[in-house]
């Protein structure tokens, strides 16, 4: 029996691969285990708003995160669900994300549908931060 391909030999024997997330860092454009994503090998330019499946340093983990700035080799990221921005040099950057698949539908990015997502998307972070720290008022308030 043959060992289990990476993620990323996978990537580089046929330039794309599909799985299915784990993890809350994505949503709620992504799901965990519901949604599958279709990563494509990374060929070249990364532009903000593109999300890329990094390898981070100091675990070699695999994240898929959102690109919010690109200053020449580096990336400025964070998920759709997180609130710190991180430092990616484009080396770690192994793909990118081409497209979803959610209950058997599949939305390109880039698509109308991802675009109208991406111009809302600032107000979810609002909202999610609003609701949080609701969350944390009240529960303090019970506390008391």
């Amino acid at each position: 029996m043959s060992e289990p391909i990476s993620i990323e030999e996978e990537l580089k024997r046929n330039g794309k691969i599909v799985y299915k997330i784990k993890g809350q860092s994505m949503y709620p454009m992504l799901r965990q285990d519901k949604d599958l994503v279709v990563i494509t090998k990374n060929t070249g330019m990364i532009h903000p708003g593109d999300v890329v499946l990094y390898k981070r340093i100091k675990d070699n983990a695999l994240i898929l995160h959102r690109v919010l700035k690109t200053d020449g080799n580096h990336l400025i990221i964070r998920g759709d669900h997180i609130f710190t921005n991180e430092n990616v040099h484009v080396s770690q950057i192994i793909g990118i994300l081409d497209s979803y698949i959610r209950n058997g539908k599949t939305i390109k990015c880039n698509s109308r549908t991802d675009n109208a997502y991406r111009s809302i998307l600032p107000f979810l972070r609002i909202i999610t931060l609003t609701k949080q720290r609701i969350i944390r008022t009240v529960k303090s308030i019970i506390r008391l």
